[in-house]
């Protein structure tokens, strides 16, 4: 069971807070979250100018199965990672918002281009208050729906939304089917992302198709691989990151079976998975 909500306050910056982002664990492990606040100021921007006194939003405790929101400022613009708790900072799969931008939507995506092999942290990324938006992120990485190379054409439309969710960890669907309600797919449909459905076969289907052909019929993955399909921005001269990885790799112990086998477990069940309503409140 979900542990109540945490409220982080922005009262030490003394700023309006307008946006709120829900940080969702989905196992059990506990996690810290870091930001990183984005300065950036052009000449002709019709959107929110940010300014200097928007700094980084400190560091957020996020224990297993837990939700925390975190509220940002209005016009913050920058991302948000996870690390282990207990282990060093560094960069990871990141979610990143530019809130209140161009004509006032705010603008986000899911990135994998500093740390594509970390598989523990942040998965999805959407706005709360907007059916109609897309999820940016992965279920399992590597998907079609994150930036691996700077070119790729990943930001999401502009949504109005004030509130988002950003999810956490693999879930263990097999013992928590309720959990797959945090699990965003594609569905062609509806040209719309449901959540993911043990009664609906046009949902959890087309979530197992989203998996790429290499890794579809294996059961574990490690936090430590490097895809193909973004080896070309992993530095494997820097001697550092990897041994960041190495250690997170050992620290965690993660594993988690692909989507395709969480699909097949999930299916075992045959009520629709849902939530309490208190957890959503």
């Amino acid at each position: 069971m979900f542990l109540p909500k945490v409220l982080l306050a922005l009262s030490a910056f003394g700023l309006v807070a307008a946006n709120t982002i829900t940080f969702v664990s989905l196992d059990e492990n506990a996690r810290t979250i870091y930001s990183k606040h984005t300065v950036k100021c052009e000449g002709g921007d019709h959107g929110y100018c940010n300014d200097l006194s928007l700094k980084d939003i400190p560091p957020v405790n996020v224990p297993g199965f837990a939700q925390v929101d975190v509220q940002l400022p209005i016009g913050w613009e920058g991302n948000f990672y996870s690390v282990p708790a207990g282990t060093p900072d560094r960069t990871g799969i990141l979610a990143e918002i530019r809130s209140q931008g161009f004509e006032n939507g705010s603008f986000f995506d899911v990135s994998a281009i500093d740390n594509p092999n970390d598989h523990i942290g942040v998965k999805q990324f959407w706005p709360a208050d907007d059916p109609n938006a897309e999820v940016s992120g992965c279920i399992k990485f590597p998907c079609p729906y994150t930036y691996y190379h700077p070119d790729d054409k990943q930001t999401k439309p502009a949504t109005w939304s004030e509130k988002f969710y950003c999810t956490l960890g693999n879930a263990d669907l097999s013992n928590r089917p309720h959990l797959a309600k945090w699990h965003k797919v594609y569905n062609p449909e509806t040209n719309k992302w449901d959540a993911l459905s043990v009664t609906n076969p046009a949902v959890s289907l087309i979530a197992v198709a989203e998996l790429p052909a290499a890794t579809r019929g294996t059961t574990v993955e490690s936090p430590t691989t490097t895809h193909t399909a973004v080896t070309d921005e992993t530095d494997a001269t820097d001697e550092t990151d990897a041994a960041d990885e190495t250690d997170i790799a050992n620290e965690t112990a993660f594993s988690h079976r692909t989507l395709v086998t969480l699909v097949t477990s999930v299916k075992k069940h045959t009520a629709t998975p849902t939530l309490p309503s208190s957890l959503l409140d």
